[in-house]
């Protein structure tokens, strides 16, 4: 070691760590110092012990005082009464202050839950704004609440807010059901059977209303065609008979031909959206 107070003190790795620049001179000059301080030390210490025996040897005795009191404390169990003592204290801290902390954290709760319900106010009414907006058919706004309800609804776990997400889970459905019923009318406007494709769409991304209003829209047009075919049986009666059912057939090929040119193109329009993706948002369809 370099450190002169170790017992392991090797002199050569001081003079290589402390006094590799230094020349031979310095060194003896260093060691003459050393020397000189030494000897002084040596008198000093020796002075020192003798003007001060007294408190040397008071120190001497108090040490022997607090070994012989520690000895006794410990085979008195000096640690039980302090125990003691620490547990009377901790009684006399939970007896003044557990009523406070108590009441502390009763008003904590308190203001959380009017910050959740200062924060998420909107929900609380939205039952009741759903319907309003159903009623006034204002159905785009509806969506809207419904989309920044559902967010809301995953970021807080509350018993109110779980029971207010069933209601508005059951206005969901009854959504649902009237768009359903709105986009099965036949005929209808292609803007309308968009609007309302992309409604039910916003409601569950998993369903494709497109494809069901297109099922709906083909078979009513099938029915209605259907509906403009004559009996074959009415083809036997009288030549009176047949030329009213002539003029009758006319009049249903001419209702036949108003459906399919009123009817058929928006139904051919929406099958061309589906089948180019365009009836739902690029970023859910792909």
């Amino acid at each position: 070691s370099t450190d002169i107070t170790q017992p392991n003190f090797n002199p050569y790795y001081y003079l290589l760590a402390h006094k590799s620049n230094a020349n031979f001179d310095e060194l003896r000059k260093n060691l003459e110092h050393l020397k000189k301080t030494r000897s002084d030390n040596k008198g000093a210490s020796t002075t020192l012990v003798k003007n001060n025996i007294a408190s040397f040897m008071e120190a001497v005795d108090i040490m022997k005082d607090i070994r012989r009191l520690s000895a006794d404390d410990r085979k008195k169990n000096f640690y039980e009464p302090v125990i003691k003592l620490i547990e009377e204290i901790s009684r006399i801290a939970h007896s003044m202050y557990d009523t406070d902390l108590a009441r502390k954290d009763y008003s904590d709760t308190i203001r959380n839950a009017l910050n959740v319900i200062q924060r998420y106010k909107f929900i609380f009414h939205l039952p009741q704004t759903i319907e309003r907006s159903v009623k006034r058919e204002e159905y785009e706004k509806v969506i809207n609440d419904l989309v920044r309800a559902r967010a809301a609804f995953e970021n807080v776990d509350s018993k109110v807010f779980r029971n207010i997400q069933r209601e508005v889970e059951q206005q969901i459905h009854n959504l649902r059901t009237l768009f359903r019923q709105r986009l099965t009318e036949f005929p209808s406007s292609i803007d309308d059977q968009k609007l309302f494709i992309r409604y039910l769409h916003s409601l569950d991304p998993r369903a494709d209303p497109a494809w069901d209003c297109i099922i709906h829209q083909k078979a009513a047009l099938i029915d209605v065609l259907r509906s403009c075919v004559v009996d074959p049986k009415q083809l036997l009666q009288t030549n009176e008979l047949k030329l009213h059912i002539h003029d009758q057939a006319t009049s249903l090929v001419d209702q036949a031909c108003d459906v399919l040119t009123t009817a058929f193109p928006d139904l051919w329009y929406l099958i061309q959206l589906y089948q180019k993706k365009k009836l739902y948002p690029l970023s859910e369809v792909n």
